[in-house]
């Protein structure tokens, strides 16, 4: 007899039982003959460990010319993720290819129990805002931990905004521009990680694009 197990009684040698509730549980083993029967009852001789908690937070849209970067947002850490594109922890967008990807993240306890949770990621071909874009206005690096460099053949007073996906302003500032260009390096590690929308206005033209800030 296997408390708590499924099933709980098997004729078995070798049996196979699962269990759906962490604890202890007892197992009777009774041994049966033409004239007696035996019984040894084993107290507490299973352990059934509960699963580990483990979550996944959503993740942005990236675009498929960006470079590899490291994933994140499954706790507990020290886990392992997998998927398309996946190698090492990183996340190589052109090598998972365009469209909805499904990212896995698995942990394993100290009790040797594993237990994962997954998120899908999109990798668009950001045509769009690119295409719009004058050449030789250059943001990098993006995805980027915080700080992020903009250049450029632009002059005069340069106005440049980032809003979160909803069109809300989150940080701004000015900066003078010679007539040769210009090139600033910005601090943004004080906002969260996710996706944005830069823009870099120089009253003649403006630039927007996607800026990914990742931790």
């Amino acid at each position: 007899m296997f408390e708590g197990g499924d099933p709980a009684i098997s004729g078995e040698q070798n049996s196979v039982v699962g269990y759906t509730t962490a604890g202890l549980f007892d197992v009777e083993l009774t041994v049966t003959t033409a004239s007696a029967s035996n019984t040894l009852l084993m107290e507490d001789y299973i352990t059934v460990y509960s699963l580990p908690a483990v979550t996944l937070d959503p993740f942005d849209d990236v675009c498929v010319q960006w470079p590899s970067f490291a994933l994140t947002g499954g706790l507990p850490e020290g886990g392992i993720y997998s998927g398309p594109g996946v190698s090492g922890g990183m996340f190589d967008p052109a090598a998972a290819g365009l469209g909805t990807h499904e990212i896995a993240y698995f942990y394993t306890d100290g009790n040797g129990c594993t237990n994962g949770a997954a998120q899908t990621i999109l990798v668009d071909p950001c045509t769009g805002i690119p295409e719009t874009t004058p050449a030789g206005i250059s943001i990098f690096p993006n995805p980027s931990h915080g700080m992020i460099t903009i250049s450029g053949p632009l002059s005069g007073q340069i106005d440049i905004r980032i809003s979160d996906l909803t069109g809300q302003t989150v940080w701004k500032t000015a900066v003078m521009a010679n007539d040769g260009g210009f090139a600033n390096t910005f601090d943004l590690e004080h906002l969260p990680e996710g996706m944005y929308l830069l823009q870099v206005n120089s009253g003649e033209r403006t630039v927007t694009s996607k800026l990914h800030l990742i931790r």
